[in-house]
């Protein structure tokens, strides 16, 4: 999960999201909020410019992403930062898949 937050936190500069003081002392929710509205109004911005934009392809992945890092926070973040559960090998191998792939997806994307 540190990984992730630290993508997270680079996923939010690399979009210029405002942040007080600093993106490492905002809590994932914020940051996730955040970055959704800001994908909302490039959106808004490209869809006023026209029906087909270069630019189009970027903000895919960047909701993509955005929307994933949610997931991520809701399904596992929580529960392991929080001492609300725990997890047997195979699951933590799961995760631990799924956190590799999307830092991955999240390096191509930013």
């Amino acid at each position: 999960m540190r990984v992730l937050e630290h993508g997270l936190h680079e996923l939010a500069r690399s979009v210029a999201i405002p942040m007080a003081p600093t993106v490492e002392l905002e809590n994932w929710k914020n940051i996730i909020d955040q970055l959704a509205s800001e994908i909302g109004k490039r959106r808004k911005m490209l869809t006023q410019a026209g029906k087909s934009h270069p630019r189009d392809e970027e903000l895919r992945r960047l909701s993509e992403v955005a929307l994933q890092l949610g997931y991520f926070k809701d399904a596992w973040r929580n529960y392991v930062s929080h001492a609300r559960k725990t997890y047997d090998a195979d699951e933590a191998r799961s995760v631990w898949n799924h956190a590799q792939e999307f830092m991955r997806t999240l390096a191509e994307t930013i």
